[in-house]
């Protein structure tokens, strides 16, 4: 037999998961989310993949801006921030989401896709996500978008989205 079991250990806290199977025993493991639709849909995603028989695997890409929007809603390291600071983030997202395209799956990413990020957002004329062109900018700001687009992709490499699979 096989069960899973959605549940929240306290009000308005993230949903947890328990999977039960009769050779295996029980899981346990935190979805890092707070909204009932979203961990519903991942359970329903868990359960379907368990009776194929391929535990945890989700089919499809992870989206650049998909990513950066459950990283707002989950990363505690986020969510630790000052207001300003978060302000901060959504601008350089922004940036980022509008020059790689906010359908680009992250797993694609390459370093000559960061130098030519960089080299653009240098000389300016990045159209961004809510179509402002870019100025030309010193060189510690692109480093500050690419840090936290890494920053963000580390933390993905953490989110487990079924049994002993991650997020990236």
């Amino acid at each position: 037999g096989m069960r899973v079991r959605l549940f929240q250990k306290r009000k308005d806290g993230n949903f947890y998961r328990d999977v039960w199977l009769s050779d295996k025993g029980k899981d346990r493991q935190c979805l890092y989310t707070k909204d009932r639709t979203e961990a519903d849909r991942i359970g329903r995603q868990l359960l379907a993949a368990l009776l194929q028989n391929e535990p945890g695997q989700v089919d499809g890409p992870v989206l650049l801006k998909s990513l950066f929007e459950r990283y707002r809603r989950e990363s505690m390291d986020y969510l630790d921030n000052k207001p300003h600071t978060k302000v901060e983030y959504k601008g350089r997202m922004n940036v980022v989401v509008g020059f790689f395209g906010p359908d680009r799956d992250v797993r694609t990413l390459t370093a000559s896709d960061c130098a030519v990020y960089f080299k653009r957002r240098f000389e300016g004329g990045v159209i961004c996500e809510d179509g402002r062109v870019t100025d030309p900018v010193r060189a510690r700001s692109v480093q500050a978008d690419l840090k936290l687009l890494c920053t963000i992709l580390r933390w993905a490499t953490g989110v487990p989205i079924g049994l002993g699979k991650l997020l990236l």
